[in-house]
């Protein structure tokens, strides 16, 4: 998508600074007597809520984690890094150093949580939510929700 013309540009790329749209929009060059009406009549207009979303992913991108496959690449770093064995290292008073044990660990902890969260954003592990109304006495209608997992979390509840 092109940018915007002119304040509606201007009033995008202030909004994503800090998520205020009064504040967006004064910065943006609207009178601050109409910069609350201004704000959010220009969030819901579609081009300009379009070009909000098109320059947080610029930004996301650019200073943050980049994109999905980086943010897998980084998961999947950490999860071999911490599943290299590791030797056991104890003190030999006879040597004065640290000898290996002949015993390996690793970090089992962000293993298993590098784990969990790719396959979350793979969606392996998915959230169901059942939202059902039951009728009561005097016409009143309570909701009751329903939230499963699906999937196994690995064990990190």
């Amino acid at each position: 998508m092109a940018p915007l013309k002119g304040m509606r540009e201007a009033f995008a790329m202030e909004y994503i600074v800090d998520y205020n749209a009064t504040k967006a929009a004064i910065r943006a060059g609207y009178s601050e007597d109409s910069a609350a009406s201004e704000g959010s009549r220009l969030l819901k207009n579609a081009k300009v809520a379009a070009r909000v979303r098109e320059l947080q992913e610029q930004f996301n991108k650019e200073r943050c984690f980049g994109d999905k496959e980086r943010v897998l690449k980084e998961l999947w770093e950490t999860y071999e890094k911490a599943t290299q064995a590791v030797p056991v290292m104890v003190w030999d008073s006879a040597k004065h150093s640290y000898v290996e044990s002949g015993e390996f660990s690793f970090d089992g902890k962000t293993a298993t949580k590098a784990m969990e969260l790719i396959g979350k954003m793979s969606g392996m592990f998915t959230e169901k939510v059942n939202i059902g109304a039951n009728p009561e006495s005097n016409g009143e209608v309570r909701f009751c929700i329903e939230v499963k997992k699906t999937g196994n979390s690995l064990g990190t509840e």
